[in-house]
């Protein structure tokens, strides 16, 4: 083959966005974009990130220090799966974008800037749910409670891994993910996005609501009643407003960092209290109305069915935060090693 001809060929081989035939979605409609730009364009952005940290000096010194430093640990961060007529290190030419993708590029760089590090504190700080867990194996028992705690969070782990795998693939500073429903529409099309984000939104009012809820109870008791309740939601209410003011993920870093610890003692300062002091039968008998007696534990409960599902619906609650794992991954320096902080 003469050099004109490979040349040619080369050139048949480059997906140019000009020539790129629109795409149609689950739900019909279609998508100026076709599914396998998004994954080439993944596939560079990955390529861009996974060489940044590299040394430039290739002297052997250089390349064993490296070869060592990627042991299975970091291996799993380089993997990035084949692509669509895509080789990251082929060199494709560059196509301009237009003036908005432009734009969407520059703001999505501007927030890349959060490590693993601080991922593992957010993600720690909104999944750790120790703190329901006494109700929830209050209603099932001390067996299936500690059977189920450790299935939920399998299965969150497994659901996690799929929405990293899934945002690596299709995430690109041309056509960048914000959102969870980001992706549900770049697989399955616009009106499918419009359920999920409709459901999303009714989720995370629930969550607030409950939170709120939750915080205002407490504050309430540690004012032992002084303070009106409706008053003790609303100023925790307050409190999450002005936290919410925090646009990035690195400036909240230090504040999922502290939460970290601060659960942590809590969590201890309860275990230490509850196994030296008798049960709070006050708070017991106005919430629940159960009278003082004997403490009693059991391998499973007999409570009736609906109050199982109760304690079980706690448990899903300790790992429901997977929902905002896009959002995350989409304020990391290097997506592809989300699965360290998760």
């Amino acid at each position: 083959m003469s050099d004109k001809e490979a040349k040619m060929e080369g050139e048949k081989s480059i997906p140019l966005e000009a020539e790129t035939p629109p795409s149609l979605s689950f739900d019909g409609l279609q998508d100026p974009v076709a599914f396998e730009e998004y994954l080439h364009y993944a596939a560079l952005q990955r390529h861009a990130e996974s060489i940044v940290n590299e040394p430039t000096d290739a002297s052997p010194s250089n390349t064993l220090q490296t070869e060592r430093k990627k042991e299975w640990f970091n291996r799993i961060s380089d993997y990035k799966g084949a692509n669509v007529n895509t080789d990251p290190h082929q060199g494709y030419p560059e196509i301009p974008m237009s003036p908005e993708e432009e734009e969407r590029a520059a703001a999505s760089r501007s927030m890349r800037l959060a490590s693993w590090a601080s991922v593992f504190y957010l993600i720690t700080t909104d999944i750790l749910g120790p703190f329901n867990a006494p109700f929830a194996i209050s209603q099932v028992g001390w067996v299936p409670g500690i059977l189920l705690y450790f299935f939920m969070a399998a299965i969150a782990l497994y659901t996690g891994i799929i929405l990293w795998r899934l945002f690596v693939r299709l995430d690109s500073l041309r056509y960048p993910l914000r959102t969870y429903s980001d992706i549900v529409e770049r697989i399955y099309g616009k009106r499918a996005r419009q359920v999920t984000s409709f459901l999303q939104n009714l989720q995370l009012i629930v969550v607030v609501g409950v939170n709120c809820l939750a915080n205002g109870q407490a504050f309430s008791q540690i004012t032992k009643g002084k303070v009106c309740f409706s008053v003790c939601i609303v100023i925790w209410t307050l409190i999450g407003m002005v936290i919410g003011q925090v646009r990035s993920l690195r400036a909240y870093g230090w504040i999922a960092n502290s939460a970290v610890w601060i659960n942590i003692v809590i969590i201890c300062t309860s275990m230490g209290f509850v196994a030296h002091s008798p049960p709070n039968f006050e708070a017991a008998r106005k919430s629940l109305g159960v009278e003082p007696g004997p403490v009693l534990t059991q391998k499973s409960a007999t409570l009736p069915l609906p109050l199982q599902v109760t304690g079980i619906m706690n448990m899903v609650f300790a790992y429901g935060g997977a929902m905002i794992f896009p959002e995350i991954m989409a304020e990391m320096k290097r997506p592809m090693d989300f699965w360290k902080g998760m």
